[in-house]
């Protein structure tokens, strides 16, 4: 199962957040989220039974990293 996509809209838009992170979907990805008028990005951690996952934050922004177990 993943997130209602118009319950993420409605998160970023209302804490005006660029980037929102979240888990418990278990299916690790960087979605780009289309507001209209900016985009933003929605992080989905893993679920750490098959393998973990982190979220790197440098100068070029965050990146999601597998870890093998």
């Amino acid at each position: 199962m993943d997130v209602n996509q118009q319950a993420v809209e409605d998160i970023i838009r209302k804490h005006k957040v660029d980037v929102l992170l979240h888990g418990h979907t278990h299916r690790p990805n960087v979605h780009t989220v289309d507001l209209g008028n900016r985009k933003a990005k929605r992080i989905v951690l893993g679920d750490w039974y098959e393998h973990g996952s982190v979220v790197r934050w440098d100068d070029n922004g965050p990146r999601l990293e597998v870890m093998p177990r």
